[in-house]
């Protein structure tokens, strides 16, 4: 079952932490760093990453208030610690901070699937730390990579999945999805696997086709004739190698089933280019076109209804 979040009206404890630490303050992490602030967030940012470079650009646009290459140092001042490092990381960062948090120390992030981040968790937290792990996907991004590319706006209206543990303290699950809520996004909760299964499809294949449209111009040429559509189709092709490949590897199984599905129509679209059948394909685009201007259209006005439809 999918559950939407409705902002309470009373003050919310996280924003008055007094440090939230993001792990990895590159395009979403700051992103999420500068909403927090922008919400009302009265405390100290850390963030930790392995480049002194990034932490000083993100101090620079403000994204946070310190940055250390110490992820234990840090992990110990951390009242709230948000994960947004690639997927591959998380059960290293997990290890390496579960002997350190404070005591109810909140645990949220930002990975493209939540399977895995589960996994990860039973293995490499301690059991009373998972009553305040709250994983989460904010549904935003873009092609461009790092701190400077990070902005609050970009957070706004997007879909942000929650997908609590059976283990999750109910108090801690209301407080994130309060936290996301605040900070302009429209919360949605769901199950770990209904995430993963909904993602593979209006994500994670849609990412694969763009590439796999570049790889196909590769072979067969006409990048002459490339243009603005061309440029549009592909612009997910664009998106971090690191951080994708880590989704693909993750979501495999989800993903796979996806192109299973993906190979059937576009074997029943080949068929009917093969055959000539012109009523076909246009019964098949103007289906496509009505489904996707129906949705662009609640897209558009999905800050004033206060949900959204996955």
């Amino acid at each position: 079952m999918v559950l939407y979040w409705t902002m309470p009206t009373d003050t919310n404890p996280i924003f008055n932490l007094d440090t939230i630490v993001i792990v990895g303050p590159g395009l979403l992490g700051g992103s999420v760093a500068l909403g927090l602030k922008a919400a009302g967030h009265t405390g100290k940012v850390i963030g930790v990453a392995r480049s002194q470079s990034t932490l000083d650009i993100a101090i620079q646009v403000g994204c946070i208030d310190q940055g250390t290459t110490d992820l234990v140092e840090a992990a110990k001042q951390a009242d709230l610690i948000l994960l947004a490092t690639p997927l591959k990381t998380f059960r290293d960062v997990m290890g390496q901070i579960a002997d350190h948090l404070k005591p109810g120390c909140i645990i949220t992030d930002v990975g493209s699937t939540k399977s895995s981040v589960l996994i990860d968790a039973h293995e490499q937290l301690k059991p009373e730390q998972l009553k305040y792990l709250v994983p989460s996907h904010p549904m935003a991004g873009s092609e461009t990579q790092g701190p400077a590319g990070a902005s609050a706006q970009m957070l706004q209206t997007r879909p942000c999945i929650v997908t609590p543990l059976d283990q999750s303290d109910p108090k801690t699950v209301a407080e994130i999805k309060d936290m996301w809520d605040r900070i302009g996004m429209q919360v949605i909760e769901m199950t770990p696997q209904q995430h993963d299964e909904h993602s593979a499809v209006i994500s994670h294949l849609p990412h694969l086709l763009n590439v796999m449209l570049v790889q196909t111009a590769m072979e067969m040429g006409g990048m002459e004739m490339a243009s603005t559509g061309f440029k549009g189709a592909t612009r997910l092709a664009s998106s971090n190698p690191t951080i994708r490949s880590d989704i693909l590897t993750c979501n495999r199984t989800a993903i796979l089933r996806v192109i299973e599905g993906f190979e059937k129509v576009l074997a029943k679209m080949k068929n009917k280019i093969d055959k000539d059948d012109r009523q076909g394909l246009l019964d098949d685009l103007n289906q496509a076109m009505d489904f996707r201007n129906h949705w662009v259209n609640q897209f558009d006005h999905r800050g004033e209804s206060g949900k959204t439809d996955m």
